[in-house]
Order: C-alpha cells, then structure tokens, then sequence
C-alpha cells in the first residue's frame, strides 16, 4: 500500500460486538474493504481482545496497514509493538502506522531513546520515513559527541540506531566534521584494541553507527546483551553469509551479458536487507499442496523462506544470478531452521537445460530485469508441470512512472550506481522540487534498495496489456491479483462481472484512472493448462 493512499481513522477504543473472535475479524476485514476503517479498527482490536490467533492477528495487519493515524495511541501502540515483535506480518506491512506514532510521540533525541516501538522497528527494518530519518542522523550525531566526551548515554537506543545504520547500510548523509569525529574516535578504539585496554559499549555503538565493524578482536571480549547484537550482525553474520556463499553449488552458466550486468549489482549490494520473514499468505487456485517448487530469482530468500513454510513438505529450489545474496538466504534459512530449501546459483535463462519440472513456479520481481521478460517467462513455463501454478511479479509502466525523470536527473548529475553515488544522489532529489513521490518510495531509504529502485542495471518496464496478451498466447489462465481488500472492493465495483477480479485488460483500464494501483509491483497468479 503506497503512503498516499493510506486511509485515516482515530484508534479509538473498541465498541460492543459479538465475542466470537473470528466473526469479529471478518467484520473488520468487510468493513476495512467497504472504506469504513474507523469500524474495521475497532473490530480488529475487539477480535485481539478476545482472542489472539493466526486469524485476528492477520486481519489486524490487513486492517491497519492501509491506514494513516495523526495522533499518538497507547492501545494501538501497543499492539503495533506486539505484532512487530511477534511478526504477525512482515514488519514493512505496519511500518509507516509504527512511524505515524513514533512521529506524533516527539521526534528529539529523550523522545526517540524512550520509545519501544521505534527501537522495534529500526532493529527489523530499514526506516522508510523520511521525518524519522532526518531525526534518526540528528540523534546519531548528538550520541557521537557525547561519546567523544566520555559520557555514555541512551545506551539501547543508541545500539538500535547502530544496528539501523548496518540496515539501511549507512545511508544518512554525514557531515565533515562528523567523518572528522567518526576518525578520531576509530583511532582511539584502535590504540585501546592494541593496548589492551577499556572499550566502552558507547565507543562500539557510535563507530557501528557510520560504518560496519570489521576488528574481529571485538569479538574476543565480554558485552553487554546490546552490543553483542551489533557484533553479531556486523562481524559474526557477514562472515557466516561469505562461508555458506563460497560452498554453494553453481546450477548453470552465468554467459549473458545483462545477466552478469545484473549479477554485479546484486553482488555489490544484495537487495532486500530483511531481518524477519512474514507468516503464510493465500495461494490463489493451489488445489493440491505442491511437492517441487522453484523459486526463479530468490534474492535474499524471503519469498523462498516462507513458501517453505507455507509448503513445509515440498522441495524447494530457490536460484538467483549473485551468491552474495545466496549467502543472505542460507544463512537465515538455517538461522530459522528451514531445512527443505536448497540454494543454488544460476541463471534463469539458462534454467531449461535441468532435468527438473515444478509444480509452483515463483517468479517475483526477476523477469523484469530481462532485456526480454517474456523470453524468461517463456523459460520458465517450460519448466512448469500441466495444471502447475506460477506467482509473477511484474513492474508496471504506469506505476513507475515518476522514476524516468528522477533516473535522468541523476545521470545528469553524473551520480554513479555506487554506495557513495546512491546516497549523493538520494540528497541531491531531496533538495530539488519535483521528485516528491520519489523519495517518498519504501525502497529511497537504503543504499542497496535505492540503488534497486533508482540506478538498476536492467529494468524492462511491461504493461498490464502486454501481460494479458502473453496469457492468452499462452494458454494461462489468470487465477487471481494480489492487492489490499480495499482496491478489490473498487474493481468490483467497476467490473462487477468480473467478480473474481482476474481480467488483466480490465486491470490495465482500473489501472489508467488509479495510476497508483501497482507501485509496489504488478502481483497475480497464473495456471498452466492441464492438457
């Protein structure tokens, strides 16, 4: 759900109503659909109140992050806080409502330190608000000085914001005399690790807070719960992720030209950056549980992670072109002991030469790093048993529309595709009028994401129409589009003899008066005929 789509309610208290829990979170979801958030809050959080389970939590999060709040709540906080920490979805589903109270509990540095529900978020994400992130670096620097002085201060906080910074891989922009400070602080961390003397966890925080620890003899002391968090994350994983990444097996060449092109970007900066998976979703018309599964393009292995879980008697191969991003996927698939995932490299051009056919085939977010991505779907769908289903995630020339000219302004610029070229270029459109729904994106707020979103190596933009061209050449049959209940209910309601929501030329036609409907990407579900 784009931010400017978001819809507005106060988080009110909840009204009487039934006390069958499931009954209260359908009402809530039917009520959500209908536009009527302000009653589909109260019946979510009634539904929590008398039970929680898989059902209410679900529809709590299908509820809430399609909202936008002006004021702080201590109920919705609380439950926000909960769901983050207990991953009732992936924590981006409630990421900007979290923000929306964060923001309107104060924003200084006393404010920041003393609020759970920001130190929640920002160990599980990259922050995506952009007042945040501005109080966020003026917080880093305020806990920089008072380090350099000695006095040790806000210390969860301030190793949460550290553990942010390696998140969204030190995006903030830092001032001179910052890199001056940072410098200075390093060379004393430097002489004490030489001499054999005191390091505070403050001097730890402060340097894990502009750049990734790299001394390993960090590791040979004795912290504190928080600062041993942050040495995990910047020492212990990275190097656990470089292990697993050498000893994976290389499936198929890597010979074409963008490939490697795209290879290159993913291995300098594998994108996303997640710390959580989400739980189940909804597998539109999978009659039968599938026992071969291949996840084309599995990137850091979210996707790949919870189709196992969903699938947890399936195999599952789960391919991409960059080993670096394969090291990120196997080291939190045994992290989560996810044991029916095999990573292997390779190229999904290359993929029809294995002996191997799928009965769910996913394919989110990769065909459109193509030069041609049909000739990829094409590849896959031969890979695809009769009767087998695929998941495709597509971006729409329409939704995108708004990055043509932020993508010229920065070549213009001359900004290039690396760390210090994304985040010059990330200030460079902050500063200039006419690039506000660009830096209002989910992806702007990390280097490897914006670099993703902003600097891509490869991106073949592929409208609705050519989509549903391709299925009907095909023989696929459309099984459904994953979107928010709300716009499901305002396609209906357009097309109402379309009610299964599955007619892409219509999508394309809802799609040209709501240009918005697919910015994250185009979503939807395809079966291969049986015959």
């Amino acid at each position: 759900m784009n931010r400017k789509n978001r819809r507005t309610a106060k988080a009110d208290s909840p009204v009487a109503s039934p006390s069958n829990p499931i009954a209260l979170a359908r009402t809530a979801l039917a009520l959500s659909a209908q536009g009527d958030h302000a009653g589909a809050l109260r019946a979510a959080v009634h539904a929590l109140t008398v039970e929680e389970n898989a059902f209410t939590r679900a529809s709590f999060v299908a509820v809430v992050r399609v909202m936008q709040f002006y004021e702080d709540n201590a109920v919705l906080r609380d439950l926000l806080l909960r769901a983050l920490s207990r991953q009732w979805g992936r924590p981006e589903d409630l990421a900007a409502q979290a923000a929306d109270l964060i923001r309107a509990a104060g924003t200084g540095l006393e404010a920041l330190a003393h609020d759970e529900l920001l130190h929640a978020l920002i160990c599980l994400m990259p922050n995506q608000d952009p007042v945040l992130e501005a109080a966020l670096m003026t917080a880093r620097r305020e806990l920089l000085a008072c380090t350099l002085v000695g006095k040790e201060t806000h210390a969860q906080f301030h190793a949460a914001l550290a553990r942010q910074c390696f998140l969204n891989e030190y995006v903030f922009t830092t001032s001179d005399e910052e890199a001056r400070d940072v410098e200075t602080l390093r060379k004393q961390v430097t002489a004490a690790l030489d001499a054999g003397k005191e390091v505070t966890p403050a001097q730890i925080a402060a340097l894990a807070s502009y750049a990734p620890l790299t001394d390993a003899r960090l590791l040979e002391r004795t912290w504190p719960v928080a600062t041993e968090a942050i040495l995990t994350q910047q020492l212990r994983e990275p190097a656990q992720e470089q292990h697993l990444a050498v000893a994976l097996r290389q499936l198929t060449p890597i010979s074409d030209y963008i490939s490697r092109a795209v290879q290159q970007q993913y291995e300098e900066n594998p994108y996303p950056r997640w710390v959580v998976a989400g739980p189940a979703w909804r597998v539109h018309g999978a009659a039968n549980a599938p026992d071969d599964i291949l996840i084309a393009g599995c990137g850091t292995g979210r996707n790949a992670i919870e189709t196992a879980q969903v699938f947890a008697g399936a195999r599952v191969l789960a391919v991409d072109l960059s080993r670096a991003s394969l090291g990120h996927a196997a080291r939190k698939s045994a992290e989560m002991k996810i044991a029916n995932v095999e990573y292997a490299q390779a190229d999904l051009l290359a993929l029809g030469q294995i002996d191997r056919r799928f009965d769910l085939i996913e394919a989110m977010g990769v065909l459109h790093h193509l030069a041609d991505p049909f000739a990829g779907w094409r590849v896959l769908l031969s890979l695809l048993k009769p009767g087998g289903v695929m998941r495709i995630g597509l971006y729409s020339p329409v939704a995108r529309r708004d990055l043509g000219a932020a993508r010229a302004e920065l070549k213009a610029q001359g900004f290039a595709p690396t760390p210090d070229g994304v985040r010059g270029g990330r200030r460079h459109l902050m500063q200039m009028p006419g690039f506000g729904e660009v830096v209002q994106r989910p992806d702007f707020f990390s280097v490897s994401s914006c670099r993703d979103l902003l600097f891509h190596a490869q991106e073949t933009l592929v409208p609705l129409a050519d989509i549903a061209a391709f299925t009907r050449e095909n023989g696929l049959t459309v099984l459904g589009v994953d979107l928010d209940a709300p716009v499901l209910l305002a396609y209906r309601k357009r097309f109402p003899r379309d009610p299964g929501a599955t007619d892409l030329d219509n999508w394309a036609a809802f799609e040209a008066d709501n240009p918005s409907t697919f910015d994250g990407m185009v979503q939807f579900w395809v079966q291969k005929s049986s015959g």
